[in-house]
Protein backbone atom coordinates (compact mmCIF):
# COMPACT_ATOMS: atom_id res chain seq x y z
CA UNK A 1 0.00 0.00 0.00
CA UNK A 2 1.32 3.43 -0.75
CA UNK A 3 0.15 6.75 0.64
CA UNK A 4 1.85 10.14 0.51
CA UNK A 5 5.57 9.47 0.59
CA UNK A 6 5.19 6.51 2.94
CA UNK A 7 3.99 2.95 2.52
CA UNK A 8 3.06 -0.06 4.63
CA UNK A 9 4.42 -3.60 4.66
CA UNK A 10 2.75 -6.35 6.69
CA UNK A 11 5.20 -9.07 7.74
CA UNK A 12 3.95 -11.57 10.30
CA UNK A 13 2.86 -9.67 13.41
CA UNK A 14 4.67 -6.49 12.31
CA UNK A 15 3.15 -3.63 10.35
CA UNK A 16 6.06 -1.63 8.99
CA UNK A 17 5.96 2.04 8.02
CA UNK A 18 8.11 2.43 4.90
CA UNK A 19 9.84 5.48 3.48
CA UNK A 20 9.57 6.49 -0.19
CA UNK A 21 12.44 4.13 -1.06
CA UNK A 22 10.80 1.13 0.63
CA UNK A 23 13.09 1.14 3.69
CA UNK A 24 11.51 0.17 7.00
CA UNK A 25 11.18 3.11 9.38
CA UNK A 26 9.49 1.35 12.29
CA UNK A 27 6.89 -1.18 13.36
CA UNK A 28 3.56 0.65 13.68
CA UNK A 29 2.40 -1.88 16.29
CA UNK A 30 5.09 -0.49 18.63
CA UNK A 31 4.48 3.19 17.87
CA UNK A 32 2.00 5.66 19.30
CA UNK A 33 -0.52 6.85 16.71
CA UNK A 34 -2.18 10.15 17.57
CA UNK A 35 -5.23 11.19 15.54
CA UNK A 36 -5.05 14.99 15.45
CA UNK A 37 -7.93 15.54 13.04
CA UNK A 38 -6.29 16.50 9.74
CA UNK A 39 -3.12 14.49 10.44
CA UNK A 40 -1.97 11.41 12.28
CA UNK A 41 1.21 11.77 14.27
CA UNK A 42 3.32 8.60 14.40
CA UNK A 43 5.66 8.72 17.39
CA UNK A 44 8.33 6.40 18.74
CA UNK A 45 11.52 7.44 20.46
CA UNK A 46 13.52 9.52 17.99
CA UNK A 47 11.16 8.84 15.06
CA UNK A 48 8.21 11.18 14.48
CA UNK A 49 6.14 11.38 11.29
CA UNK A 50 2.95 13.13 10.26
CA UNK A 51 0.59 11.31 7.91
CA UNK A 52 -2.41 12.78 6.12
CA UNK A 53 -5.33 11.52 8.22
CA UNK A 54 -7.88 11.38 5.40
CA UNK A 55 -5.71 8.96 3.42
CA UNK A 56 -4.37 6.89 6.34
CA UNK A 57 -7.08 6.65 9.03
CA UNK A 58 -9.21 3.87 7.45
CA UNK A 59 -6.17 1.80 6.47
CA UNK A 60 -4.61 1.92 9.95
CA UNK A 61 -7.90 0.98 11.61
CA UNK A 62 -8.48 -1.84 9.10
CA UNK A 63 -5.03 -3.21 10.04
CA UNK A 64 -6.16 -3.32 13.69
CA UNK A 65 -4.05 -0.39 14.87
CA UNK A 66 -5.40 1.84 17.64
CA UNK A 67 -5.43 5.60 17.16
CA UNK A 68 -5.29 7.75 20.28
Amino acid sequence: MGFDKHGIEVNGDCIWLLDAGGQRLGDLTEMQLLDLGSRISVESGLLNFDLEAQKWRECLIALGLELD
